[in-house]
């Protein structure tokens, strides 16, 4: 188990068993008697527990309660005093002591962190990275249709001389056929204006078409200044002018050129329409995006300041953790110098820790055994308590020795 040393008010839960085996329920609170030995100093003294109010109360010192003895049997809540994990100590043993049960003993280990500060530090970290992977692949996928784009771009282009002058030829014949357009389609709608719901009669229209010819005149007289000025261009052409086939390989250049071009608008402006599509219907202005991304970028200062002090912290945590040499130095300090209780009287589990056993074989090869015809008896150190016994039989071919029960 791990703690941040200088913890206050820390609660553990032990699961206590009768020295039989089976769960432990009903006990006696203040029967349960409640001890702490921090690393390299000497066991605090013994308290004998206080019963808490219950399973949720506040934290007391020294308090103990049972949780549930239907559906958890055998858990039971233990307060412990703040000076058991005070940070001059790099572990403390907790133990839980009843008569006619297990001890029981825990080890905590005392860390300079929080151990749910740094697993939600990890797990902040953890996202922020998803958040920048996803970025970066945003911008591969972005970089790379931009440059399909650009790798179609002519390697001598023409400069923008060259296409500002064909656009002004071009502009000037769209203004001269823009401008006859307006004339004609004002002309045009000013007679379909005064049109009646009720359409005119013979006579109406035959004063309609008077107008009309008087126009037809004044775009014939139009038509024929026009073609005489046409005349007067086209006499200045050579006696012998390209013919249909020079002018037709000429407009096959001109509309090859032109489908190109077709083509490249087509596949830019798709693109373009494809982006513009996303857009919304009233998008942000400057002050909007600028105010975002305000606030994006006090919240990354946040995160960043957060991880700076996070990643200090951890380093100042990692810097403090025990060297090789100091976890060898507790393990054969465990080994070679600290001392354990022999078992009690009771039965021992089929399962249990590896240092129960120890405790075991280590009692019946030390202390006093009595063997008779049959049964086989191991004493407590004192010499007059049966801590547990087996029955044996001899047939004469075959010895047998049963499992050991309580002494009791």
């Amino acid at each position: 188990m791990l703690v941040q040393a200088g913890s206050t008010d820390v609660t553990t839960y032990f699961q206590l068993r009768n020295t039989d085996g089976t769960d432990a329920t009903g006990l006696t609170i203040t029967n349960i008697d409640l001890q702490y030995t921090r690393s390299g100093a000497s066991p605090a003294a013994k308290v004998d527990a206080t019963a808490l109010g219950a399973a949720n109360s506040s934290h007391s010192d020294n308090t103990a309660i049972e949780i549930d003895a239907t559906d958890q049997p055998g858990l039971y809540r233990v307060d412990w005093p703040d000076a058991a994990f005070a940070s001059s100590a790099r572990e403390v043993i907790l133990t839980v002591k009843c008569t006619g049960v297990r001890t029981e003993s825990l080890r905590v280990q005392l860390t300079g962190f929080d151990p749910a500060v740094a697993y939600a530090t990890a797990t902040a970290l953890a996202a922020l990275e998803t958040k920048v992977d996803t970025i970066d692949d945003f911008l591969d996928t972005e970089i790379a249709a931009i440059k399909a784009k650009t790798d179609n771009l002519p390697s001598d282009p023409a400069d923008a001389s060259d296409i500002a002058s064909s656009f002004t030829t071009v502009n000037g014949k769209l203004d001269t056929i823009d401008d006859f357009l307006d004339t004609e389609v004002a002309a045009i709608k000013a007679k379909t204006d005064n049109l009646p719901s009720d359409p005119a009669d013979a006579s109406d229209i035959a004063s309609s078409f008077t107008t009309v010819n008087t126009k037809l005149d004044t775009i014939d007289d139009f038509i024929d200044t026009e073609v005489a000025a046409i005349k007067a261009k086209t006499d200045n052409l050579p006696s012998d002018p390209a013919d249909a086939s020079d002018i037709s390989a000429s407009f096959s250049t001109v509309n090859g050129k032109l489908d190109t071009i077709d083509d490249f608008l087509d596949t830019e402006v798709a693109a373009i329409k494809a982006k513009t599509d996303n857009l919304p219907s009233d998008p942000a202005d400057a002050s909007d995006i600028a105010a975002s991304f305000s606030t994006v970028n006090t919240k990354l200062d946040t995160i960043d300041d957060f991880i700076d002090t996070e990643i200090g912290a951890l380093t100042t945590a990692v810097d403090a953790l025990p060297t090789a040499s100091e976890v060898n130095a507790e393990v054969l300090d465990v080994m070679r110098t600290d001392t354990f209780a022999e078992p009690g009287q009771g039965t021992p589990a089929a399962t249990t820790s590896m240092g129960a056993k120890i405790d075991y074989l280590y009692q019946s090869m030390r202390n006093k055994t009595e063997q008779t015809s049959s049964e086989l008896k191991v004493y407590l150190d004192n010499g007059s308590t049966v801590a547990r016994k087996a029955a044996v039989s001899d047939d004469g071919t075959t010895a047998t020795r049963g499992e050991f029960i309580t002494g009791a």
